[in-house]
């Protein structure tokens, strides 16, 4: 891989990541033992749901790709079954220890959380007295209290049948994308395949990496600003109406699936079009290029936290539409610079320790990553 590359998808890395912060800053479901629940304004309804669940949501599907690019940049299209033990090795250490990490300190700290009576109406994900250890196992290898890492344990599912991804995308190319766009895309088939349409999303973002990876293509989209502007303009109106659709007709299922598909498909180039013009901006950025490598950190270690960030606001403020839009505009921003301070804290201060929970991704590298 081109150190201009490299560059690029480690800039693109930390933008994605602010936006994946602003995804999980949606607090509208937000519960407080103390406080109780009101219907908010459809407004407030209709902003949160266009940036969280619209503009922001592009970045996942975009993370997929970087992951299935990066799995086999090294080999392109010359698998062996050596090379694939040594990446399964690479993985172990790479995304399950640190999800089994981070997902046991998540749990650690809600049960501190608990034990603590001012801050235990904020922390309702269990109880403590009633938790069978049976359920303790379930939480901390299905449901953590990271619930960001669900995204890990996409990516070790999609690794454990890497063989038969890497040779469906070898030899059928476009025609395997196709096939999987359209199975995501049939919303009344996902039960009877027992997948989420997240983890359908997520295997055909994957494999569109591994389709670049291995036909050794890297993408170079220009376009004229003007016509830039123009997509921009019909991408976010396309999500205004997706997002008016969903708020005032949610049990149209199809139709909103549709539209969200077509949404994240067109946002996912877009990005790169939009990237590639400000490019330079962030290559000369000190301050951006001095922290960009905290990607890593910042998706291990936003949540809680941030969560915590919304309850606390929430609770101060009180439950009204104000306090709402003032939480989910703040306290994703806090999160994420407390993240981005706090892996550079353990990084200085306690290295080896960060290093085993981001597997041991290092600062000046991205071949590592995802």
């Amino acid at each position: 891989m081109t150190t201009d590359l490299s560059s690029k998808l480690k800039n693109i890395s930390f933008l994605l990541m602010f936006m994946v912060v602003y995804i999980h800053g949606y607090n509208l479901n937000v519960k407080i033992s103390s406080v109780g629940n009101e219907t908010v304004a459809i407004w407030l309804k209709f902003f949160e749901t266009f940036i969280s669940d619209g503009v922001c949501r592009v970045a996942v599907p975009m993370f997929f790709a970087i992951s299935g690019y990066l799995a086999c940049v090294k080999i392109r299209d010359k698998f062996t079954w050596a090379w694939y033990a040594n990446l399964l090795k690479k993985k172990f250490f790479s995304l399950l220890v640190p999800f089994l990490m981070v997902s046991a300190l998540g749990i650690f700290l809600v049960v501190i959380l608990q034990l603590i009576p001012f801050s235990k109406p904020y922390f309702n994900n269990f109880n403590l007295s009633k938790t069978t250890f049976g359920e303790w196992i379930f939480i901390w290898l299905v449901t953590p209290v990271s619930f960001q890492l669900w995204f890990i344990r996409f990516l070790c599912h999609y690794f454990l049948i890497f063989p038969v991804l890497f040779f469906m995308v070898r030899y059928f190319k476009v025609v395997f994308i196709i096939l999987l766009c359209v199975i995501w895309s049939l919303y009344s088939i996902h039960h009877y395949l027992y997948l989420s349409k997240i983890e359908l999303e997520g295997l055909t973002f994957f494999s569109i990496g591994l389709l670049f990876s291995i036909l050794n293509i890297t993408p170079q989209l220009k376009v004229n600003s003007i016509f830039l502007i123009f997509l921009i303009i019909l991408w976010l109106g396309w999500i205004s109406f997706r997002t008016y659709y969903l708020i005032y007709f949610p049990f149209e299922h199809n139709i909103i699936h549709f539209n969200i598909i077509a949404i994240t498909l067109v946002g996912f180039f877009l990005f790169w079009l939009l990237y590639d013009s400000f490019h330079s901006s962030f290559q000369g950025n000190k301050w951006f290029q001095k922290n960009v490598s905290y990607a890593i950190g910042v998706f291990l270690f936003h949540e809680p936290f941030l969560t915590i960030v919304k309850k606390m606001t929430i609770k101060l403020l009180g439950m009204n539409d104000l306090s709402l839009l003032f939480s989910f505009l703040i306290s994703p921003m806090i999160a994420f610079f407390f993240a981005l301070h706090f892996s550079k804290f353990l990084e200085t201060k306690l290295k080896p320790l960060y290093l085993i929970l981001t597997g041991n991704r290092v600062s000046n590298s991205l071949e590592t990553k995802g």
